[in-house]
């Protein structure tokens, strides 16, 4: 019996073989779009929203403490984590709603009186709660929101428009030095 000759290569198998080398990659557990994080992934990402350094997320993520820095890092710095990473953060409309609400601040203090008599049996604590405006609390808001608008703590502002009056605004840091 002869053995077939080969003329050359089977086409299927060459493409076969292509796409082998082509479509060949290493997953190093990278992101890609519309792709879910591994649960390391999601675990860094947890873990640095809670307040967590990087490295600390790292390795609480289950990143070994040897390249807990670089694979933060690394990660951090990939497209898909970054797209994780901004749909887990409010978005401007929430932050602008924040930095509102704390322009109208309010403190509540709590006052304690005990009233009647121990021996009489007649005690009683009553609870008074006034609420007051929260001054310092609303002067902080108010300067992040001149700050990220662009407004210069210490820049004097003059305007002369369309309004029926001259304006001036100005502001004085009055904070303890």
């Amino acid at each position: 019996m002869a053995a077939k000759k080969s003329s050359g290569p089977n086409p299927s198998e060459g493409a076969k073989a292509a796409k082998k080398k082509v479509g060949k990659s290493r997953d190093r557990g990278l992101p890609t779009k519309g792709k879910t994080l591994t649960p390391r992934q999601a675990g860094l990402l947890d873990g640095i929203l809670a307040g967590k350094s990087t490295r600390a997320a790292a390795i609480a993520a289950g990143y070994s403490e040897n390249t807990a820095d670089d694979q933060a890092k690394r990660l951090l710095n990939t497209k898909g984590m970054r797209e994780a990473l901004a749909e887990k953060l409010i978005g401007i409309d929430e932050i602008a709603q924040g930095l509102n609400a704390g322009t109208q601040a309010i403190q509540t203090d709590t006052f304690c009186n005990v009233v009647g008599s121990k021996l009489k049996g007649t005690e009683e604590v009553k609870l008074t709660h006034v609420d007051k405006i929260a001054w310092t609390e609303r002067r902080k808001y108010f300067e992040l929101i001149c700050r990220l608008k662009g407004l210069d703590p210490g820049l004097k502002i003059e305007h002369d428009g369309e309004i029926d009056h001259h304006l001036i605004v100005e502001h004085v840091h009055l904070g303890a030095r």
